[in-house]
């Protein structure tokens, strides 16, 4: 391991894989922690190198050839990051996102307040797999996702959410030197990744064509609402405006009232694409030397999420109903108020689990020979009846002993939890889902990732303070105390 590993990498656009011009063939590897005891111990507190084995047999041949990629990221909300890494030979990784590019433009490009959420997603769950990330944020006022809310010790919900691990790095890029230094990070970066509506990067002159002229083998990734091109491409994109134009929302909630998905679902399918498409480009610059430039719509994405619904629709023509919590074609299934002011939910998938439903859960077997309930087609014409006779039952019940009984009958159930009561679930602690990540305002319990791999962690670094890095990162680069100083001096940093 060499001495540029920082333990402090976290999330960021992929940047792990570096692939010298050489023919040789290096083993690309994760800086994973190991456990105790295993046979590359860690040193000094680094995390050590570890194959990336994970993916699958066919893409493991393919990346035991990759050491190393650097990516830059250019987002909404006025913040970078910067990422670098380490192989097993010591070829260091970078890859920067510059958020900050967003708040630069915002008056000239209006007010867009568009979802930081895609990138940040993206890149938290490359930094997870141990990419430097540094985040380039405005000198004092720092990222704008800082402030969304106080909930967590004083801290933004949405900001330690996607923003463990990194550094952080205050430049003011409306100075020359500033953009001197973004290049900089440019020049030993593997991935770029930007979310400005389409036309603002082109006018910072970073853009794709410029890009791809003086690095070659970067590989340049846009997220935007709507894509670069058609008539919809200017259009202002939030998560809500796209779940809307996707026809998400039309399914979505009680028959009366179509509603929003209660995350921000448009923009996490985005992220997630984005991620998986970096993580392409990587392996097909391994085949041929060079980057590439793609794009992600958050309308696309969430499009290729709509499947099922845009399909029945498009060919059956009709379109799919708002049932709530319920399915439109399975009964029963959803909710059920019970008999302490609970709700429990339930879901029936085929007639041998409908049988021991009337026998074990409502203890009432002859109910399996009743005409108005015999097939699940016969249920759904009959649904409101079936509903009267199991709220009958339900409401002698407790939850807990509905549950039980539904246990009893092996039929698929769940309680419904507050996001709270998810916080303090038995399962995640069982499984020791959670750990401490130190922030400005002293640690907090975060989720880990949700994949498992035997011998390997995932890196789990602090929530960087304003410009807590800016002096060493610039060091990296290169810059003098006389320099850095005179930069503090001009707010450049």
């Amino acid at each position: 391991m060499n001495d540029c590993w920082d333990p402090c990498c976290g999330n960021m656009s992929f940047s792990n894989c570096n692939v010298r011009q050489t023919g040789d063939v290096r083993k690309m590897t994760m800086p994973f922690r190991l456990p105790a005891g295993s046979e590359r111990a860690e040193s000094k507190g680094r995390p050590v190198s570890w194959p990336l084995l994970f993916i699958g047999s066919k893409l493991v041949a393919v990346l035991v050839q990759k050491v190393g990629h650097t990516a830059f990221d250019v987002g909404f909300h006025g913040a970078a990051r910067f990422i670098r890494g380490a192989g097993l030979n010591g070829l260091q990784d970078l890859a920067v996102f510059n958020d900050r590019f967003f708040d630069l433009l915002r008056q000239k490009i209006g007010q867009l307040g568009r979802q930081p959420v895609p990138k940040l997603f993206a890149t938290r769950q490359l930094a997870d797999l141990g990419a430097r990330v540094i985040k380039v944020e405005r000198p004092k006022v720092g990222d704008f996702a800082r402030d969304y809310d106080t909930t967590v010790k004083g801290m933004s919900s949405h900001f330690v959410w996607t923003n463990r691990s990194k550094e952080s790095l205050t430049l003011d890029l409306k100075q020359p030197e500033a953009k001197e230094i973004l290049f900089k990070l440019l020049d030993k970066a593997d991935v770029f990744i930007q979310n400005l509506a389409p036309g603002a990067i082109d006018r910072l002159g970073f853009s794709a064509e410029i890009l791809r002229e003086r690095f070659p083998r970067l590989i340049v990734c846009g997220i935007s609402g709507y894509g670069t091109s058609g008539p919809y491409k200017d259009k202002k994109a939030y998560d809500l405006l796209i779940q809307c134009e996707a026809g998400l929302v039309s399914i979505t909630g009680t028959e009366d009232t179509p509603s929003k998905a209660g995350i921000s679902i448009a923009d996490i399918a985005a992220g997630m694409y984005a991620y998986s498409g970096i993580l392409t480009g990587l392996i097909a610059r391994n085949q041929t030397g060079k980057g590439t430039v793609m794009e992600i719509s958050m309308l696309e994405a969430l499009g290729e999420w709509m499947g099922y619904p845009l399909y029945y629709a498009g060919y059956g023509g009709e379109n799919p109903r708002r049932t709530g919590a319920q399915h439109a074609t399975i009964y029963p299934y959803g909710p059920f108020a019970t008999g302490d002011r609970k709700m429990v939910f339930l879901g029936i998938q085929n007639e041998r689990e409908w049988e021991q439903f009337c026998a074990i859960v409502l203890r009432m077997p002859e109910l399996t020979e009743d005409p108005r309930f015999q097939g699940n087609w016969k249920r759904i014409e009959h649904k409101e009846a079936l509903k009267s006779i199991i709220d009958e039952v339900f409401q002698e019940l407790k939850a807990s002993e509905i549950i039980d009984r539904l246990e009893d009958a092996k039929i698929a159930n769940a309680s419904l939890n507050s996001a709270r009561a998810f916080f303090d679930h038995p399962q995640l602690k069982s499984r020791n889902r959670w750990r401490e990540v130190e922030t400005p305002k002293g640690p907090i319990r975060m989720l880990i990732p949700p994949v498992t791999m035997e011998d390997a962690d995932f890196v789990m670094n602090p929530i960087p303070a304003i410009g807590e890095h800016s002096e060493s990162i610039l060091k990296e680069l290169g810059y003098n105390s006389e320099t850095i100083e005179r930069f503090k001096q001009s707010g450049t940093i």
